[in-house]
């Protein structure tokens, strides 16, 4: 099983690509860049004629590289949607639809949806979270403290409140 996780080029959990390395004791933790993820994409409006394998390939690469389609989609068993699996840039922009023209020129109009997307951050390049919530510091100056200044504390002076005369009864 260890070895059939470590050759795997698309072991998914929960529809979600893992990263799997091999482990050896006095070995570091190293964080690889990912250049492609796989990712599910299913194809909706999608004629018969076009779920065979080569016009899927076709299709399917107007969004990242084919890699497979799943089982319902390989023997027709599901035809609400062809399933795809392709390998996608994290970084890219996801198109919620693609048109192509047919073997009698006519545009098809075909919707994709993703099972999941990568969350990709701006900032540090890296996946898993967004730009407004990264935690490596950026290498831009903040706009609001002017280079040079000197951040000094100062304790905080509130004013006394004015003493109360005390009730009579």
């Amino acid at each position: 099983m260890q070895q059939k996780a470590l050759i795997s080029e698309q072991l998914m959990f929960d529809n979600k690509p893992v990263v799997v390395n091999e482990w050896k004791q006095g070995s570091e933790l190293v964080k690889h860049e990912l250049e492609y993820v796989p990712i599910w994409v299913k194809l909706s409006s999608l004629e018969l004629k076009f779920w065979g394998q080569t016009a899927l390939k076709k299709i399917s690469g107007l969004i990242g590289e084919y890699v497979r389609c799943d089982e319902a989609t390989q023997q027709k068993t599901l035809l609400d949607f062809a399933r795809v699996l392709v390998k996608v840039k994290p970084d890219q922009t996801y198109l919620d639809g693609i048109e192509f023209l047919d073997e009698k020129g006519k545009v098809q109009k075909i919707k994709a949806e993703y099972d999941w997307l990568p969350i990709h951050c701006t900032s540090c390049k890296g996946m898993g979270h967004l730009a407004v919530n990264c935690r490596k510091p950026t290498s831009k100056p903040n706009p609001a403290k002017p280079k040079g200044a000197k951040q000094v504390w100062r304790p905080v002076v509130r004013p006394q409140a004015p003493a109360r005369a005390p009730a009579t009864a």
